[in-house]
């Protein structure tokens, strides 16, 4: 094929070919609960779940970003997804700074720049060092939310009723003693 017309040098081609298929990675998973945002999340592992089925990360953050009432919550929520949006927007940029020296090398190129892929590999690194603090906020968000559910009192109607407690039986009663009139004659 002509040089002329070709779309993409095949460089370009074989990197961005990478990056698309690095980014298929995780895609698939559990169907996700909805979040109940009136019962406690338990962490495991850094999933989180209710009644032992997986929520959805975004919902999640959501839910607990709009609960009213739990301002420690929401603002942690909040500062979870500021640092992960800050995250991907370095680490995306890293990645293909990485991938594009290495599509260069896989397409025969003698001379890849690697320094973009120094570049890059720190780029990705502040990046992912963005994600972990986005799941630290994350997590303290769903601590403190657990803590706002176990203080918050509940309705009489959804309290556990305590078992009938069985008293013993009454002594019986004492016979009728002397009365004041037997002694007066």
């Amino acid at each position: 094929m002509p040089a002329s017309i070709e779309f993409l040098p095949r460089q370009l081609s074989v990197g961005l070919a990478l990056v698309f298929l690095l980014g298929l990675v995780d895609c698939g998973g559990a169907p996700l609960r909805s979040f109940d945002p009136s019962r406690a999340i338990d962490i495991k592992g850094g999933r989180y779940e209710q009644d032992g089925e997986p929520l959805g990360r975004a919902e999640l953050l959501d839910g607990l970003e709009g609960q009213v009432g739990e301002a420690d919550a929401a603002s942690a929520a909040g500062k979870s997804k500021v640092l992960a949006t800050l995250g991907m927007v370095l680490a995306v940029p890293g990645g293909a700074m990485i991938g594009y020296p290495l599509g260069q090398a896989a397409g025969g190129n003698e001379h890849p720049l690697w320094s973009v892929a120094a570049i890059g590999a720190g780029v990705a690194v502040a990046g992912i060092a963005l994600g972990f603090g986005a799941d630290a906020e994350l997590a303290s968000a769903v601590k403190s939310h657990n803590r706002f559910i176990a203080a918050k009192p509940m309705p009489a109607a959804a309290r556990p009723r305590p078992a009938p407690v069985e008293l013993p039986p009454a002594p019986p009663a004492a016979p009728p003693g002397p009365r004041k009139d037997d002694y007066e004659n």
